[in-house]
């Protein structure tokens, strides 16, 4: 940053010289109804009609932007999906056995059906060390053949919920800030980089005029 700071610093200590520069020029001499152009005002219009510099300061906001882009994953965010299952599996005869069938019904095949609802929101947010965090809920109704067996059918449909605050932290992959933080670094030193370009293409415009 302190290569942009004296850059911009010179780049404004040559705006002001030059802006001196073409007061003292517009005062002096000509005659009454002559029209002069004043060195400040052919740097500035040197400056807006110059394609290089124009497409550098594109660049240099694309840039910073790209900073933003790379901080936004850290950002909290409102996360919701919902899932629907439809499982059909074929049973063995221990399956059969335990999900209620006997003997006299071993010769006929027998399907295990489940037909699940799923539905998981909450607000979450990942952390330089990799960590993800989630405040939320959990809702699940689960409908499967064990649990439709009459008589009685009590336990269908079964439901489970959760409501908490869970935690995941890698412990190889995407694990502490130096990996984390890599993409913000690579970004700035991109920004820094299109910040120099752009000083340089002004100072070479402003150089060719004055």
């Amino acid at each position: 940053m302190s290569y942009i700071f004296w850059n911009q610093l010179r780049f404004h200590q040559i705006i002001l010289v030059a802006g001196v520069t073409g007061i003292i020029g517009s005062a002096s001499g000509g005659e009454e109804g002559d029209r002069y152009l004043t060195l400040q005002g052919a740097i500035q219009a040197a400056l807006e009609n110059n394609t290089e510099v124009k497409i550098e300061k594109i660049n240099e906001g694309i840039a910073f932007d790209r900073i933003a882009l790379a901080e936004s994953v850290f950002d909290p965010e409102l996360r919701g999906s919902y899932r629907y299952e439809s499982i059909d599996r074929p049973q063995n005869r221990q399956d059969l056995v335990a999900t209620g069938g006997g003997d006299l019904f071993l010769d006929s095949p027998r399907i295990f059906e489940e037909r699940n609802h799923r539905f998981d929101s909450g607000i979450g947010k990942k952390t330089p060390w990799g960590t993800d965090l989630q405040l939320g809920t959990t809702w699940s109704r689960l409908d499967n053949t064990l649990n439709r067996e009459l008589p009685p059918s009590l336990f269908s449909p079964e439901y489970t919920t959760f409501t908490g605050l869970t935690m995941s932290q890698p412990l190889l992959r995407d694990f502490g800030p130096k990996v984390n933080l890599a993409s913000i670094e690579i970004a700035s030193t991109e920004a820094n980089i299109a910040s120099l370009n752009w000083l340089g293409q002004v100072q070479a415009t402003i150089g060719g005029v004055v």
